[in-house]
C-alpha cells in the first residue's frame, strides 16, 4: 500500500514502482506484509524524495533569413550538457556559412535528449549605383541605382533614377520583403574657375622648336588648335592657341613663340676695294646676327704695325691711316668680343684672319 504526502495512492500488491507525471517533492509511506508468515504483519517505511520532470520544447530559433552577409553564428536558445551540432562542432554556439541550407541539432540534459532543426536562406541585395559624379554648376543630372528590388531615396522617392542639380551626399536604401542595404552617391560641381590658364609667350632659339607640356591635366582636356593634347609636343615659332576644356567650361590661351638667335654668326669680309668711290665695298667691319658686347676691332700691317682700332661695332675701316689710303696688300685683323646667348651664357670670343686691300 502506497501513501504520498498522506494521500492513499493505490494499493499494489505486487508492484514495486509508481509513474509520476509532475514534477515536485513527495512523502512516501510504503506498508510491507509479509504474506508467507503465519501471521501477517504489517511495517510501515517512510522515506522522501524529489522527482524533476525536464522539459526540453525548443533547442533552437525559428528559420532564418540572413541578409548580405556570408555567415552566421548561432546558439541554442537553453544551456544543455552536451551539444552535437550537423557541422560537428561540440560547443554551444556555432557558425554556418552561405553553403549551408539547414542546420541539425541534437542536444543531451539530465539524461534527457532531444533534436531540432532550423533552415537558413543566405540573401544579397544585388544593385550597382551611379559613381561619386561630379556636375556642372546650374545643369542638372540624373544618378541611378539598377536593381531589380526597391528602391527608396533619402526624399522618401521610389524612382530608380533620381534628378539633381546640386552638389551633396544623396542617400538611398535598396531592399525587397525580407532585407535592405544603405548607400550614397557623392555629387560635387566642377567649377569653370577651376581651369588652367596657359598662354605665356615664350622665346626658341632660330631653327628650334618649343616643347610644350602640361604638368596637370586630371580632370581636364588640352587642345592645341584642334589637336588633343596626351603627350608634349613641339611647337614651332609663330602664334599658337591651347584650348583646356573641364567637361563644362571651356578657356582659350594663346601662346606667341618667338625665334630669337641663340647661336652667334661671325662673317667678315676677305677683300674691299676704298679706292673706288663706288659705294661698294669701299668699307670693311666684322657682321653679327646678334648684339655683341666688349668688342675690340684691330687691323695690322704685315710689319705688325697697328693701323685701325675701334670699340664700336657700327665703325668700319676705310683703308686709311692717318688721312692717307694704305698700300695694296694683305692686312691682319683681331676681333675681340663677348656674346651673351638666350639663357644667359657669356661666351668670350677671339677672331682673327687676313684681309685684302685692292684699289
Amino acid at each position: 500500500r502506497w501513501h504520498f504526502n498522506g494521500d492513499r495512492l493505490k494499493d499494489l500488491d505486487d508492484e514495486t514502482q509508481v509513474v509520476f507525471a509532475d514534477t515536485g517533492t513527495y512523502v512516501a509511506q510504503f506498508t510491507l506484509r509479509n504474506k508467507s508468515y503465519p501471521i501477517q504483519l504489517f511495517c510501515n517505511v517512510y522515506d522522501t524524495f524529489t522527482f524533476t520532470y525536464d522539459s526540453i520544447v525548443q533547442v533552437l530559433g525559428a528559420d532564418t533569413i540572413i541578409c548580405n552577409d556570408t555567415s552566421i553564428t548561432i546558439s541554442t536558445i537553453e544551456n544543455f550538457d552536451n551539444y552535437n551540432w550537423s557541422n560537428g562542432s561540440k560547443d554551444s554556439s556555432t557558425t554556418f556559412y552561405d553553403s549551408t541550407e539547414a542546420v541539425n541539432i541534437r542536444v543531451y540534459r539530465n539524461g534527457c535528449t532531444a533534436n531540432d532543426y532550423m533552415r537558413l536562406t543566405f540573401k544579397k541585395i544585388s544593385y550597382q549605383n551611379t559613381l561619386d559624379t561630379t556636375i556642372c554648376q546650374n545643369e542638372q543630372a540624373k544618378i541611378y541605382v539598377h536593381t531589380p528590388h526597391n528602391v527608396k531615396w533619402q526624399d522618401e522617392t521610389n524612382e530608380k533614377s533620381l534628378a539633381v542639380k546640386t552638389e551633396g551626399i544623396y542617400h538611398f536604401t535598396v531592399y525587397d520583403d525580407d532585407c535592405q542595404t544603405n548607400d550614397s552617391i557623392q555629387v560635387n560641381y566642377r567649377s569653370v574657375k577651376a581651369l588652367p590658364k596657359f598662354g605665356l609667350d615664350t622665346t626658341v632659339c632660330n631653327g628650334d622648336s618649343l616643347l610644350f607640356t602640361i604638368n596637370d591635366t586630371s580632370g581636364f582636356k588640352q587642345y592645341i588648335g584642334n589637336r588633343l593634347y596626351a603627350e608634349p609636343s613641339y611647337l614651332l615659332p609663330g602664334e599658337h592657341y591651347v584650348v583646356t576644356y573641364n567637361g563644362c567650361d571651356s578657356l582659350r590661351s594663346n601662346i606667341y613663340v618667338e625665334a630669337i638667335p641663340c647661336h652667334l654668326n661671325f662673317f667678315m669680309p676677305t677683300a674691299f676695294t676704298p679706292s673706288k668711290p663706288d659705294g661698294i665695298n669701299d668699307s670693311v667691319a666684322p657682321v653679327f646676327n646678334d648684339v655683341v658686347t666688349d668688342y675690340q676691332f684691330y687691323i695690322f700691317s704685315r710689319n705688325g704695325t697697328r693701323v685701325f682700332s675701334s670699340r664700336d661695332p657700327s665703325e668700319k675701316w676705310t683703308g686709311y691711316l692717318n688721312g692717307k689710303l694704305l698700300p695694296v696688300g694683305s692686312y691682319t685683323y683681331v676681333v675681340k668680343f663677348t656674346f651673351t646667348d638666350a639663357m644667359g651664357n657669356k661666351e668670350e670670343h677671339v677672331k682673327q684672319g687676313n684681309i685684302a686691300l685692292i684699289r
